[in-house]
C-alpha cells in the first residue's frame, strides 16, 4: 500500500485512498457555500481576486513555481486556471449578493 509524503501528496499508489480524502474535505465546504449567503458572498471576493491575479499572470508572461517542489505553472496554465475561477466568481457572486434567499 502506497504511502502519503510529508506534504499530504498522494502517491500514485495511494491515489484512490487520497482522492477519497478530498470528496470527505470538500463535502463541509459544499454545505456551507450552500447554506450559508455570507460564505458564497467571501467566495465570490476569493474568486474575483484568484480570477484576476491568474489572468494577471497570463498577460505579464509569468511563470510561477509550486513551493516546494519541481513543477511551474506556465502562462498558459494561469490563463486557463483564471477561466473556471471567473465563472465560479460569477455564481457565487449572483446567489451571495443578487438572488434572494428563500430558505426563512
Amino acid at each position: 500500500m502506497g504511502r502519503q509524503t510529508r506534504a499530504g501528496f498522494c502517491t500514485l499508489r495511494s491515489a484512490d485512498r487520497c482522492r477519497n480524502n478530498w470528496v470527505h474535505l470538500s463535502l463541509p465546504t459544499l454545505y456551507f457555500a450552500y447554506r450559508s449567503r455570507g460564505f458564497r458572498k467571501f467566495l465570490a471576493g476569493a474568486f474575483f481576486v484568484s480570477a484576476g491575479i491568474q489572468f494577471y499572470l497570463y498577460l505579464a508572461n509569468v511563470s510561477v513555481p509550486l513551493l516546494g517542489t519541481s513543477l511551474v505553472f506556465t502562462p498558459e496554465i494561469s490563463g486557463l486556471r483564471s477561466i473556471p475561477h471567473f465563472v465560479f466568481f460569477l455564481l457565487c457572486f449572483y446567489f451571495g449578493f443578487i438572488k434572494t434567499s428563500q430558505l426563512r
